[in-house]
């Protein structure tokens, strides 16, 4: 199993309605703790966008609530030198943190791009699995890259595995 032991660093709250204003986005919210294997290390925010244009987001995610459902695109706010700069594309995020050279990097890069997170216990759940086994978060280097173990729910609340290269 693959831990992200770094913690991220989060933008200030008091500094959400700003990018709100200056991105046009309709929400922002703290980074998870998985995206602390990134490096380099900035403070960070996730802004949301019912905008789903082709090349302006990260990461499309299905949005499934009560009373809501609908796709929504989920990119990356980074403060750089006292600047926020919006990452919504792979390319975006390849210029600040590729290369990426160890297993904690790798699945906290492979989670932003795939919309994914690690998943280290399945005891815990109240679901009904239909598989026996689950291989658990992992990174694997490989000479081409590396390969890696994510999970996601789907709209039933299955878990699926998808087995990430880059």
């Amino acid at each position: 199993m693959t831990f992200i032991k770094q913690i991220p660093l989060d933008i200030k709250i008091a500094e959400y309605k700003t990018i709100i204003e200056v991105f046009k986005v309709g929400e922002v919210d703290k980074v998870p703790s998985y995206y602390g294997g990134l490096s380099p290390k900035f403070e960070m925010a996730l802004v949301y966008t019912h905008q789903l244009g082709n090349d302006d987001c990260l990461n499309k995610q299905n949005l499934n609530q009560i009373n809501e459902m609908g796709e929504y695109c989920m990119n990356l706010i980074i403060k750089r030198n006292g600047k926020y700069l919006l990452v919504k594309s792979d390319n975006d995020l390849k210029k600040i943190f590729a290369p990426i050279e160890n297993e904690e990097e790798a699945i906290s890069y492979v989670s932003i791009i795939t919309g994914t997170h690690p998943k280290y216990d399945f005891g815990k759940e109240k679901i009904k699995y239909i598989v026996e086994n689950f291989e658990m978060t992992n990174a694997i280097k490989r000479n081409d890259g590396f390969e890696t173990v994510t999970f996601d729910y789907d709209l039933f609340c299955n878990y699926s595995a998808p087995l990430n290269k880059f």
